[in-house]
């Protein structure tokens, strides 16, 4: 349509503009300073590591070197200050937070698999893929029959404390099974696909018959639409890399979370909190996951219309 290149660039811009503003809030070490009072003066892995991808995708749409630059401070920082834990046999999960080694938190190192397998690709160089082996073997040795990854696991040698199997468990296994599709798409290392098509097979049967999907495995009862179209986005990966089909659960789910979306294009972040409440306001993390994801299929549907297949989403 006439004016769409206008909206392109428009979008390009703003991406551009967040990629610069992360580079700025970079401190000279290469880490980010987590924002909220309640964890002020410790570096989150998870969050740095989302800087760092945002850094990497802002510098493969641009080429500005500066950014890039932020990626390489990133990386030392995640190999020097934050560090990994061994679990033996050869076997590494990166610290939760820097210089600690409270927990075994497989969502992280995941996410920092995938941050390493696009590093590798962007840059043509492999060195950035020294530490996966381990983390792929860290995540394989902990992976339940059931398919789900723990939580959180006792760090070797860690007085008190314990192990945390459940948490949020279909969300999270969403986003785990993206990361590993991630890495597997940068590296076609192939020793994460039993990994991914276990964590399909974990997710699928959280999507009820009405395509909402359970909050935890005790299935609390609370809706989120962010929760529900990060997971029907993993099945869909799966299906596409012939590795999972579970196209009814993943169309339901579709359905299910797009009707919530409001006139204004945001959609609710919760109801059914203590089986009354809701949460209607619009926040920008999981609106934007909600976009990415939504993208993700409309990629599919784009897609396939083009070669004339048929798309019921």
């Amino acid at each position: 349509h006439q004016g769409d290149g206008l909206v392109h660039q428009r979008f390009a811009d703003l991406a551009g503009q967040c990629a610069q503003s992360l580079l700025k809030r970079q401190q000279p070490e290469g880490y980010w300073d987590y924002p909220a009072p309640g964890w002020a003066g410790r570096i989150a892995t998870v969050g740095c590591v989302f800087g760092g991808l945002g850094l990497l995708a802002g510098y493969e749409r641009t080429g500005d070197p500066a950014l890039l630059a932020g990626v390489f401070r990133w990386y030392d920082f995640l190999e020097n200050g934050v560090g990994f834990v061994s679990a033996g046999d050869g076997r590494l999960a990166v610290k939760y937070f820097a210089g600690r080694g409270q927990g075994m938190v497989p969502n992280n190192s995941t996410l920092v698999l995938a941050f390493l397998g696009r590093l590798a690709a962007v840059t043509g160089d492999d060195r950035y893929l020294h530490y996966a082996p381990g983390l792929i073997a860290f995540l394989a040795w902990a992976q339940l029959e059931s398919g789900e990854l723990p939580y959180s696991l006792k760090t070797p040698g860690q007085a008190g404390g314990r192990d945390r199997i459940h948490f949020q468990c279909y969300q999270y296994h969403a986003f785990e099974l993206q990361d590993l599709a991630m890495y597997y798409e940068d590296t076609q290392d192939a020793s994460v696909l039993p990994m991914i098509v276990r964590i399909a097979e974990f997710i699928a049967p959280s999507v009820k018959a009405d395509g909402s999907t359970k909050f935890d495995c005790q299935d609390s009862g609370v809706r989120m639409p962010y929760n529900t179209i990060a997971i029907a986005a993993a099945l869909g990966i799966a299906r596409r890399m012939g590795l999972y089909d579970a196209s009814d659960a993943e169309e339901r789910a579709y359905r299910f979370a797009l009707a919530q979306q409001q006139p204004d294009g945001g959609f609710p972040f919760s109801s059914g909190d203590y089986r009354l409440l809701s949460d209607r306001r619009n926040y920008p993390r999981p609106l934007a996951m909600i976009l990415y994801h939504l993208l993700l299929k409309a990629g599919e549907v784009q897609a396939g219309a083009t070669s004339g297949q048929r798309e019921t989403t």
